[in-house]
């Protein structure tokens, strides 16, 4: 897929986000302010208009009435207007990619930084390795911290920013990845999501090598 169909994947990820986290493999109609799409996108009104008009041509959002301030959308059924839009077998070939895409593209994460809904599962796992040792059963860990941290408004709309910005000056490799990303974001719970537990154990690794320095 070309960078112009990874764009767009990425922007209706984003826009999703914004509008209703929850929306989920179901049909609903949403009312949009345009401005404020503006103002948390940081995008260009211009900008934003083409895409969803893109959207709309590519059959996964339908257009029901715009004014000047506002946009009244509708959203098909997301996974099937995605099979349409992704081969299947693409996305299930680069799954395997994810961790070496978040390597590749670090600098765009927030690792550096340590934050507070993340600390508290570095706490737990630190204190669980020096008492059962480095190699301990940490699912449930993982489990509690993914539906935690990926189901904060806050988070995904930063996430999904940053998959937008990746976007515009990837290579053809990381292209491919984010497709796989998006796909698995619109479709799976956060639990079941590769991309979503890789990122949440890089970013506990990080957090865990602040607590010891600390």
């Amino acid at each position: 897929m070309n960078r112009l169909k990874s764009r767009e994947l990425a922007f209706f990820n984003l826009l999703k986000s914004l509008i209703s986290p929850n929306i989920k493999n179901e049909s609903i109609d949403y009312v949009v302010s345009i401005e404020d799409l503006q103002k948390k996108m940081h995008i260009d009104r211009q900008i934003i208009s083409q895409f969803i008009k893109k959207l709309q041509e590519d059959g996964l959002v339908d257009i029901l009435e715009e004014t000047d301030t506002r946009l009244n959308m509708h959203f098909e059924k997301t996974h099937e207007k995605l099979l349409e839009f992704i081969s299947l077998d693409e996305v299930e070939s680069t799954i395997k990619d994810i961790k070496e895409f978040i390597g590749r593209n670090l600098r765009f994460f927030n690792f550096t930084t340590s934050e507070e809904y993340t600390k508290k599962y570095a706490e737990e796992a630190l204190e669980r390795m020096e008492k059962d040792g480095e190699d301990f059963d940490m699912t449930d860990i993982i489990e509690k911290g993914v539906n935690d941290v990926f189901n904060k408004e806050s988070v995904m709309v930063e996430i999904n920013k940053i998959l937008f910005t990746i976007c515009e000056n990837a290579e053809e490799k990381d292209l491919n990845v984010l497709e796989s990303i998006i796909y698995c974001s619109l479709n799976l719970p956060a639990v079941e999501n590769p991309f979503y537990i890789t990122l949440f154990l890089t970013k506990l690794c990080f957090e865990i090598e602040f607590l010891k320095r600390g």
